[in-house]
């Protein structure tokens, strides 16, 4: 019933992974070419050979499910018998250039391709006596329309989002951006899926370094499959180990315009409808899609609020606790026999308490997420509210604590992008606070400025434009200037640090 563990690990070797198929060699013969295929979908019964003509001289490969059989039928095997019954047997440059009414009609004799367009909904086409393969464009899979993005909803502007099928991914983006300098270079990465994955780019607005350093990474990417954007993420970025991302990834078609339009690089994996751009900077945490579609003065200050929320999130534990613990000189007299008084019969230290309560919080809103959504949303805020308050009556934590980790949740939830990094780095300025005070607050917060300051995003240092090297910098940072003063396209610092 259970594999042996002999069988496991050989079934997760490298030397388990399937074939390529790069040495089948198509025949002059067309059954002896049939006869290969046959071998190697040998138990697939999805794979439709299809022989006809006068003397069955023909031979049509697709997938079944994959493909829109109005298009087989009629463009294809109808205008082939018409073309035969007129005037004999057409050969391969007739069939291309003049029987065949296909949009896509491309010529090779590339197996490895010929299987790679099969198993993506085109038709293959063979003809007794030549060794050419014609592929035939006549994908007709389902796939999901476009809709509006449930992770970035957007209060004005477009509303579209990104789907797992990216050729119409790629339209999305070629609609905002018409202009024969957008660029979208193909390639496959994984052994075992060889899924698409297209880098998108503006020719004269992004550096060649960029493109050329974002292929060798991809290079790198040796996996038997990829079936989303971040296995690809987690491969190829900088400073893996950081809470912080250093590639950016978003489910709208107008935020990669417009980072394409910075002079940056996109990255579209088929079968994800997650587009990645890089370089990342972290005030892209503190940007909104809303900011750009509203007033700048409602923008700036929402902007400006979002640092401000940050700061809190990451520091109302740790100054709570060092503040109470060590420095209650600080408080106001009432204040601190307020907060005395809260803590009578309170058995766990403050670090302790304060702990618990986040952690508690964490798993509420993880199980909010994966709850169905009907309940979801009130599982996070009732239980919050039911569990705050049992805690407190049980003498568990005090009263104060619950009010600190509310502000912490509020201002946390500005930022949803950065909730997993704002956790990590609270719990590690209140341990710090818990043993050292404000001085480990302070130690905490130098540290994390090392940090960050220390990370680059291929090449860009991470932090760029968090301390703008000229006011002219400061339109889109800390706050959104308006369109007038931003007629030119925003600067983006190079990879060598300092922008041009």
């Amino acid at each position: 019933m259970f594999f042996s563990r002999a069988k496991r690990t050989h079934a997760a070797s490298p030397e388990s992974v399937p074939k390529r198929y790069d040495d089948v060699e198509f025949s002059l013969s067309l059954d002896s070419t049939e006869a290969t295929l046959r071998g190697v979908f040998g138990g697939d019964n999805t794979i439709i050979f299809r022989r006809f003509g006068p003397n069955r001289e023909f031979l049509i490969l697709l997938v079944d499910g994959m493909i829109n059989d109005q298009i087989v039928n009629d463009y294809i095997v109808g205008r082939v018998e018409d073309a035969c019954e007129k005037g004999g047997s057409p050969d391969m440059d007739t069939l291309a250039n003049e029987v065949l009414s296909i949009n896509d009609v491309k010529r090779t004799f590339d197996p490895v391709e010929v299987f790679d367009t099969l198993l993506y909904g085109d038709t293959v086409f063979f003809r007794d006596g030549s060794r050419e393969v014609l592929i035939l464009s006549t994908k007709g899979f389902e796939r999901r329309g476009i809709s509006e993005s449930e992770n970035e909803k957007g209060i004005k502007g477009p509303q579209e989002a990104f789907s797992e099928a990216f050729m119409p991914n790629l339209s999305l983006i070629r609609r905002k951006l018409r202009n024969p300098a957008l660029k979208f270079s193909f390639r496959k990465i994984g052994r075992v899926t060889r899924t698409n994955v297209v880098v998108c780019y503006i020719e004269g607005l992004c550096e060649d370094g960029l493109i050329e350093e974002l292929n060798d990474r991809l290079d790198t990417v040796e996996m038997n499959g990829i079936l989303d954007s971040n296995y690809i993420a987690e491969v190829i970025c900088d400073s893996p180990a950081s809470p912080f991302r250093t590639i950016g990834a978003t489910e709208r078609p107008d935020i990669v315009a417009a980072r394409l339009l910075e002079g940056r690089a996109a990255l579209v994996v088929d079968g994800s409808p997650t587009v990645l751009t890089l370089p990342h900077l972290l005030v892209e945490y503190f940007q909104s899609q809303n900011d750009y579609y509203r007033s700048f003065w409602g923008a700036s200050v929402s902007r400006v609020l979002r640092y401000v929320g940050f700061f809190i999130a990451v520091s109302a534990p740790a100054l709570y606790t060092a503040i109470l613990n060590f420095h209650p000189e600080l408080l106001p007299t009432t204040m601190l026999i307020s907060a005395a008084r809260a803590r009578q019969g309170v058995l766990i230290p403050t670090v302790a308490e304060l702990s618990l309560m986040l952690m508690a919080l964490e798993i509420l809103q993880e199980a909010g997420l994966r709850a169905p959504p009907a309940i979801g949303q009130s599982l996070s805020i009732v239980g919050g509210l039911i569990l705050g308050q049992a805690a407190v009556d049980a003498k568990i934590v005090s009263a104060p604590v619950v009010i600190v980790v509310a502000v912490w949740a509020v201002t946390n939830m500005m930022l949803p992008n950065l909730r997993s990094p704002v956790f990590i780095v609270t719990l590690g300025l209140l341990l710090l606070s818990g043993a050292l005070g404000l001085y480990g607050y302070a130690l905490g917060l130098a540290a994390l400025g090392v940090h960050l300051s220390s990370m680059r995003s291929f090449g860009a240092p991470y932090t760029d434009f968090a301390v703008p090297y000229s006011m002219r910098e400061l339109r889109d940072s800390l706050i959104r200037a308006p369109w007038r003063r931003m007629k030119q396209l925003p600067l983006f610092p190079k990879r060598g640090g300092k922008p041009s």
